[in-house]
């Protein structure tokens, strides 16, 4: 018997290729054994006590990985389910916006958790505990606890910054995970919580029409700089209507997240981008493309905007 054919196939089947010790232990697999296995290639161990298929793991994006991650970590600090109520702890922050599959701007070894009931927040290596969000914060997905997206928004806007946070609330409420009502019901019923301020000041800058974190990271820079921004604005031209990423004033900016101008494919792309956006400079706009590197750079982000502004 191979080991896909195996309990162990079965186990990562059932738990999404994500396991933790406990899960192996229960089909008589122990510590030394999943070693062999991660030797072997089979398993990738993200933590003590926590692995995910190495073939899911080797064929995911950065947000697969993560969410792969999150949900071993989590397998392998639970003791039971979530449902039977005995569960004490559930993904927080970071490690439950990569279970709900939101973005993470930056990575992060520090495992983030909640309380499901009463009791002090505490941290140990590695672990952060957050106290009790309030009844109904703790849900159960993929296979394990976590705080429901709008507690993790919020927590992780709490933790990592105003960026960070509304990055995460922008894809939030763009996939209907939550909703500008939502976000403010769980931001009152916490209005006691250290720095609860910040996270009414995320939901303030937040908008649903942002379709990357490039965008919502250039759409912040202008905000701040004072301009008036708005998001995937369709603009009528004399090759058609066109939907761009941001708007100001005159001056339409779009964000490249990725080379895709590769082969004859990327080549079509290209030659497309730029009859666009030489349809858009004829209807009188200006064009200003940017990428990962120009947002480093907040000050060049301005300029190149207010530079080409009427």
């Amino acid at each position: 018997m191979t080991v896909l054919d195996s309990p162990l196939h079965a186990r990562l089947f059932a738990m999404g290729g994500a396991v933790g010790l406990a899960d192996l232990e229960a089909i008589g697999v122990d510590a030394t054994q999943a070693d062999r296995w991660v030797r072997e290639g089979v398993l990738r161990r993200v933590r003590r006590g926590a692995y995910v298929h190495n073939d899911a793991w080797q064929a995911g994006d950065r947000a697969t990985r993560r969410m792969l991650e999150a949900r071993a970590v989590l397998r392998g600090f639970r003791g039971s389910d979530l449902d039977a109520g005995q569960i004490a702890r559930v993904g927080s922050g970071h490690t439950a916006l990569a279970v709900h599959r939101l973005p993470v701007l930056h990575d992060d070894p520090l495992v983030v958790l909640a309380r499901v009931a009463a009791g002090g927040a505490y941290r140990h290596p590695g672990v952060v505990v957050e106290r009790c969000w309030g009844p109904g914060s703790a849900v159960q997905l993929a296979g394990v606890g976590v705080v429901r997206p709008e507690v993790a928004v919020i927590s992780h806007a709490l933790r990592s910054g105003l960026e960070a946070g509304v990055v995460a609330c922008d894809a939030a409420l763009h996939h209907s995970l939550v909703t500008t009502e939502s976000l403010m019901a769980w931001i009152d019923a916490n209005a006691r919580r250290p720095g609860i301020r910040s996270a009414r000041q995320m939901l303030h800058l937040a908008d649903g029409l942002a379709e990357s974190p490039g965008e919502s990271l250039t759409r912040l820079i202008l905000v701040g700089a004072g301009f008036p921004v708005r998001s995937q604005v369709e603009i009528g031209t004399d090759a058609g209507c066109f939907r761009v990423d941001l708007l100001v004033r005159n001056v339409v900016i779009e964000f490249d997240g990725a080379v895709k101008y590769d082969g004859a494919d990327g080549r079509a792309a290209l030659v497309a981008e730029k009859r666009r956006e030489d349809a858009l400079r004829r209807a009188g706009y200006e064009v200003v493309r940017l990428v990962w590197s120009d947002l480093t750079d907040p000050a060049r982000v301005v300029q190149l905007a207010r530079t080409r502004m009427r």
